[in-house]
């Protein structure tokens, strides 16, 4: 019996610990849903949730795509056309051409990684609306290794508009 009420009291000092924890975790969850609506710029949740994401701006622009297949015959300064999308948030990236159409004037980031991802880079771009950006061949065999190793990103930084 003397074990039990061990137990017991090991259980609820747990119990208490965690409750208490609880009441610190709501009351910091309420000062930053405070914070957050007196910013004025956010008065429905799905609001707060975008500016979270995004900071000052509510326009969510990303894309991210994958080459799924082999592409062989290709020629240098040939546009890459990624096959598979993986997220368009606005549809402005092209799969028949490779062509990514800037929806806005802004500061977006553009991150290509290539074949086992033996080489990546992230590149900063100012760019205007409606400016084409992608990625091309420079010279080589030809033909690239697809089977989702190669990638093409972009979103949002800044708007610029």
């Amino acid at each position: 019996m003397k074990e039990l009420t061990t137990k017991l009291d090991k259980s609820n000092i747990l119990i208490d610990n965690l409750t208490k924890r609880l009441e610190v975790s709501e009351k910091r969850n309420d000062e930053l849903n405070t914070q957050l609506s007196s910013t004025g710029n956010c008065t429905h949740s799905q609001d707060r949730k975008r500016f979270l994401l995004s900071g000052s701006t509510s326009t969510g622009v990303a894309f991210s795509v994958r080459l799924t297949k082999q592409l062989t015959g290709l020629s240098p300064h040939q546009p890459v056309v990624f096959d598979m999308i993986v997220t368009d948030t606005l549809q402005a990236y092209n799969n028949n051409d490779g062509i990514f159409a800037a929806p806005i004037s802004a500061d977006v980031a553009n991150d290509g990684d290539t074949d086992y991802g033996s080489a990546s880079q992230i590149v900063v771009l100012k760019v205007n609306k409606n400016q084409h950006v992608w990625i091309s061949t420079l010279s080589g065999s030809g033909a690239l290794d697809g089977y989702n190793d190669n990638t093409f990103s972009g979103w949002l930084l800044y708007p610029l508009e």
